[in-house]
């Protein structure tokens, strides 16, 4: 995980993600940082359904709905999910980089 600001802010963000994680309705998923994966997205995207994809970079957004790319996506976070930790597992991974951070800041 990136150090976006300082490892006090770091901190806050694991925290509200920790929290986040036990609301009804939201599922978190961690993929750790040396669990090998088999695929590498270039970027993000929200998928709608199976019937579109937004994918947002730098100089514009895209809306994808052709079936095919859209296909692509759903693949794409089906593989991430499977590599991804959740629930009690997320949060355990989640506050073991917390505490590397408290002991950075």
């Amino acid at each position: 995980m990136w150090c976006a600001g300082s490892p006090a802010t770091m901190v806050e963000q694991i925290d509200r993600i920790i929290e986040v994680s036990r609301l009804d309705g939201v599922r978190i998923g961690v993929i750790p940082a040396r669990r090998p994966v088999t695929v590498f997205p270039l970027h993000g995207f929200d998928l709608y359904d199976e019937r579109a994809v937004i994918v947002g970079t730098l100089a514009t957004t895209a809306i994808i709905t052709d079936p095919a790319d859209v296909r692509l996506h759903v693949d794409l976070l089906a593989s991430l999910t499977e590599a991804a930790e959740f629930d009690g597992a997320a949060r355990e991974t989640l506050a073991g980089l917390r505490a590397a951070y408290l002991a950075d800041g």
